[in-house]
């Protein structure tokens, strides 16, 4: 299968039309053995990895009489090739593509599991699970009504009702500072702050007919 990307970019697209590649190759790789051919256009193959990771979702709940008995696991071999007809082999570059393929689809399959498997406990456990593997990184959790003896009243109202406890995960990670000395002094500190979602429909009205419309508000980390 040979394919073209796109030459028009959309407003929140990429130069080398990263969102159509995850479509093209999602729809022509088929088959459990599989070779791609990717040509860069001297590009850098990180992001050219991060798209074609995202046609493998590790998710799926689907399932066909004809898929029985076939094994869902897949091999693709990857060639990333330059203008000038060579193949990439920077190592640097090879090893960033693999970091970004694997954590890409392990973000896409946190975020497609379902609330009854992906409740705040098993979240928890992922996150530990992850954290495992870096050693300079440590965990906090702030779980239930510690959360409003603390003042995050907002997170634990919202979860309060759930079966599994609301929580707040803190990662730290202590890298090494400006110098390079790991055991010197940080010079400067960077917070990322981000909302875990198990469970919240933002407000979705749902009309089930007529003029009768159901509200469902913010039940986040809530499921019943």
């Amino acid at each position: 299968v040979v394919a073209g990307l796109p030459t028009r970019l959309s407003r929140n697209n990429h130069p080398m039309a990263v969102h159509s590649l995850t479509k093209v190759v999602g729809s022509a790789v088929k088959g459990n053995h599989s070779r791609l051919v990717v040509l860069t256009d001297d590009f850098a193959i990180g992001p050219l990895a991060l798209a074609i990771a995202k046609s493998f979702p590790l998710f799926g709940r689907k399932s066909s009489k004809r898929d029985e008995g076939k094994s869902k696991d897949k091999t693709l071999h990857i060639t990333f090739v330059k203008s000038d007809g060579s193949i990439v082999t920077d190592v640097q570059q090879i090893q960033v593509a693999e970091v970004v393929a694997k954590y890409v689809r392990l973000a896409g399959r946190l975020v497609d599991s379902h609330p009854e498997l992906l409740t705040t406990t098993q979240f928890s456990k992922e996150v530990h699970q992850l954290v495992s593997e870096f050693p300079s990184v440590t965990i906090t959790e702030i779980i239930g009504t510690e959360l409003a003896t603390r003042g995050y009243g907002g997170i634990y109202g919202v979860g309060k009702a759930a079966n599994c406890p609301p929580r707040m995960i803190i990662l730290q990670y202590n890298g090494a500072t400006s110098s390079g000395d790991d055991d010197g002094e940080a010079t400067e500190t960077v917070a990322l702050v981000g909302k875990g979602i198990v469970y919240d429909t933002g407000g979705l009205s749902l009309k089930v007919g007529g003029e009768v419309c159901i509200i469902v508000m913010n039940l986040c980390d809530c499921y019943f």
